[in-house]
C-alpha cells in the first residue's frame, strides 16, 4: 500500500468517527432540549460540536433531522464567518420534512430500504439535491 493512500484512509476513517461522535452528541442535546421544554419543530443551532456546526429539526412523530456543516477549510483558504439565518434553516427543514412525507406517501416505496438510490426514489433524490443546492452561489 502506498503511504499516501494509507494516510488518506486513516484521515477518512478519523473523519467518519468524528462525524458519528458528533451525531451521537447531537442526539443527546436534542433529548436534553425535549426534557427542558415543550419543543418547537425547529430546534435550531445545537452549537458547534468538534469541527461541525449542528442544526436539528423534530417532527411530530419524533423523527429527528440533523444537519452538520463542516467548519473545516481546505488548506490555503481564508477563514470567513459562516452565517446561517434561522429563517433559512427553518425553511430548509420544513421543505425536507415535506419531501420526506411525500416519499412515505408513495405506495411503491419499499419500507426498510435506503431512501436514496433506486428508481422509485429518483424524484425524491432530485428534489433533495435541489433543496441542498438552495442558497449556494
Amino acid at each position: 500500500m502506498n503511504p499516501k493512500e494509507g494516510a488518506a484512509d486513516l484521515e477518512a476513517s478519523q473523519k467518519k468517527n468524528t462525524m458519528c461522535s458528533v451525531l451521537h452528541m447531537s442526539l443527546d442535546l436534542i433529548e436534553e432540549r425535549l426534557l427542558a421544554s415543550s419543543p418547537e419543530l425547529y430546534l435550531g443551532n445545537l452549537g458547534p460540536l468538534e469541527e461541525y456546526q449542528v442544526f436539528a429539526y423534530l417532527t411530530h412523530t419524533q423523527l429527528k433531522f440533523i444537519v452538520l456543516f463542516s467548519m473545516e477549510l481546505p488548506s490555503g483558504q481564508i477563514p470567513r464567518p459562516q452565517v446561517w439565518k434561522k429563517s433559512d434553516m427553518k425553511f430548509f427543514f420544513q421543505h425536507l420534512h415535506e419531501l420526506y412525507m411525500k416519499l412515505l406517501s408513495n405506495p411503491f416505496i419499499k419500507l426498510g430500504e435506503p431512501l436514496l438510490g433506486g428508481t422509485t426514489n429518483s424524484s425524491f433524490q432530485h428534489q433533495l439535491d435541489q433543496l441542498i443546492s438552495f442558497g449556494k452561489p
